[in-house]
């Protein structure tokens, strides 16, 4: 399966990375394009009169991942990026680990949340992960529950 992995929380968040390293396990080939800078509680906002800066990233490369950017924009730009100017084809999204619950009125603000919903948009499945926690070594326990559980997940988060 090829996973496109996004963020609000930037491209160098610790949830980030821990989905990066679990997925990385697996067979699954993975495409990163997250904000390159914190961009929570920007709910579905995208970039449409600015210009959109976007950087390669060579460090990912110790993961397999051989397509990873840094985007000047929103969660949903990243989408719109991935699909729209790279044509990248990939079966599923999964936004997060996003540092803090996304929960009650919170998914109405969520970039994580809304990067998943242009995907549905799209006509991608797509997954929102979020953590409670805000200790940095939560993050490999809620990646690896992410990928014990991936397939009944990518079933039930069908568009």
């Amino acid at each position: 399966m090829k996973i496109l992995l996004v963020n609000d929380d930037g491209v160098c968040a610790p949830g980030l990375q821990a989905m990066i390293k679990a997925i990385s396990k697996t067979q699954h080939e993975i495409m990163v394009i997250a904000p390159r800078y914190e961009m929570s509680s920007v709910g579905h906002h995208m970039s449409l009169r600015d210009a959109v800066r976007v950087q390669k990233i060579e460090n990912y490369s110790d993961f397999g991942i051989k397509q990873a950017f840094a985007l000047e924009g929103t969660p949903v730009d990243c989408i719109k990026f991935a699909k729209h100017q790279l044509k990248l084809d990939f079966d599923l999204v999964v936004s997060g680990i996003n540092k803090g619950g996304n929960v009650g009125s919170d998914v109405v603000y969520s970039g994580t949340v809304a990067a998943c919903i242009e995907a549905n948009i799209l006509g991608i499945p797509s997954i929102a992960v979020s953590s409670t926690s805000y200790d940095d070594n939560d993050y490999d326990f809620c990646a690896d529950f992410i990928i014990k559980h991936l397939d009944k997940l990518v079933l039930a988060s069908q568009p």
